[in-house]
């Protein structure tokens, strides 16, 4: 049968814990032999690390940053100095506790860097290697939108533009885009109501409008050169059906935020992530696409004043340019703690839901004298259930924005 251990945490099953609270639980060894020991300790420990390379082939440089954020360790039976201790063999049962710091920054798995916490059990054994388990936890950066200081975050933002465009010798009629989204504040489970008018007045066909949700990483070296990566992920991506010349359209769309990190630009120096929604009108053959850009603040506590403004369905209609026909078209901090704001916030508590666009990582295929096999691992955030009605176009009191340009 061979040795086994297994680590389960109190109030979190799935090891999802947010930075200033204390992590408790249990640590189950079976021995199916005497085993002698120095001690059995658990390590808590936490990282983030940048690396890519620069260059190619002689001129590659590589780049690299390293900061750690935690690192405790506690010893559950015996001490790094005492005697050889003897554990008979069976199941024995240990307690454990771990305050965590306050300004840890929220778990991540990107393709040139991550922000990774651990829990290890390690065997001390004297005049012998360690052996080690380890699991990996997901610490999140408590985000509450309502604190943020910028106002903008929870207010409605609306752009308007005039756009022409070139077709051979003559400029063409207008395409008027009115875009509103009822704020620039979310959290995961939540969707971006976009209202979109579209009226193009142009001989050209709109071939799709696109709503595109995208995160951008950068991740830092920490040597003198001060070297930056940049990445960037489509995250969730959305497309309308077309829009013909002299034709208006009115609709609807919504954009559903899946289980991502929180932004994240000033807790941790090497890892910086940040959100837009791109709004791209996409014009038929090779003339240049209007994209707009909405800056989005993801956190992981949901504005108190606007969760109610959520979608049950997509309402479009599509009116012809002359007025004569209009066809309506319908389509389909502690865990306890946040499960406490959501009821004050009259919502369901959120489920901890795996991270999407993050690759499962072992995070002990680099141990040498493993106690057993650890689980692989990635990060959890927190997703809301929300089910209430989207504001109309014209509902949404916002700022305006407007632009008028030529497009070759």
């Amino acid at each position: 049968m061979g040795t086994k251990c297994h680590i389960t945490f109190d109030n979190s099953p799935e090891g999802t814990f947010y930075s200033g609270s204390i992590i408790t639980g249990k640590v189950e060894i079976i021995l199916d032999k005497k085993t002698s020991v120095r001690g059995i300790a658990i390590k808590f420990f936490g990282r983030a690390s940048t690396l890519w390379i620069e260059g190619t082939g002689n001129d590659a440089t590589e780049r690299s940053g390293q900061i750690d954020y935690l690192s405790s360790t506690t010893y559950l039976i015996g001490s790094d100095s005492g005697s050889t201790i003897v554990i008979e063999p069976g199941i024995h049962t240990y307690n454990f506790s771990c305050a965590l710091p306050s300004q840890l920054p929220s778990s991540f798995e990107g393709t040139h860097g991550n922000i990774r916490y651990s829990v290890q059990i390690i065997f001390d054994r004297p005049w012998k290697f360690d052996k080690t388990y380890t699991v990996g936890i997901t610490i999140l950066k408590m985000v509450d939108l309502n604190n943020n200081d910028s106002p903008s975050i929870r207010m409605p933002c609306e752009y308007q533009t005039s756009e022409k465009f070139w077709c051979g010798p003559c400029i063409t009629n207008p395409l008027d885009i009115k875009l509103k989204i009822p704020q620039l504040g979310y959290v995961p489970g939540q969707a971006i109501i976009v209202n979109a008018d579209i009226q193009n007045n142009t001989k050209l066909n709109i071939d799709h409008v696109q709503m595109s949700l995208i995160k951008t990483i950068k991740y830092y070296s920490d040597d003198s050169s001060n070297a930056t990566k940049k990445e960037t992920l489509t995250i969730v991506e959305i497309k309308t059906d077309e829009v013909k010349p002299k034709i208006s359209k009115i609709f609807q769309e919504f954009v559903r935020i899946p289980a991502i990190p929180p932004t994240c630009t000033n807790l941790c120096k090497i890892i910086h992530i940040t959100y837009d929604l791109h709004i791209k009108v996409k014009i038929h053959g090779f003339h240049t696409s209007p994209i707009i850009k909405f800056p989005i603040t993801i956190g992981n506590i949901p504005l108190a004043d606007v969760i109610t403004q959520q979608p049950l369905s997509t309402i479009s209609r599509s009116i012809n340019q002359n007025n004569t026909n209009t066809v309506p078209v319908i389509d389909n901090i502690p865990v306890d703690s946040i499960a406490t704001i959501a009821q004050d916030c009259h919502i369901s508590p959120p489920s901890y839901q795996q991270a999407v666009y993050m690759s499962k990582v072992n995070l002990a295929k680099n141990e040498e004298h493993p106690i057993c096999e650890s689980p692989e691992y990635v990060p959890r955030y927190p997703v809301y259930n929300f089910s209430p009605i989207a504001p109309s176009l014209d509902e949404i009191d916002s700022p305006k924005y407007e632009t008028n340009g030529i497009w070759i």
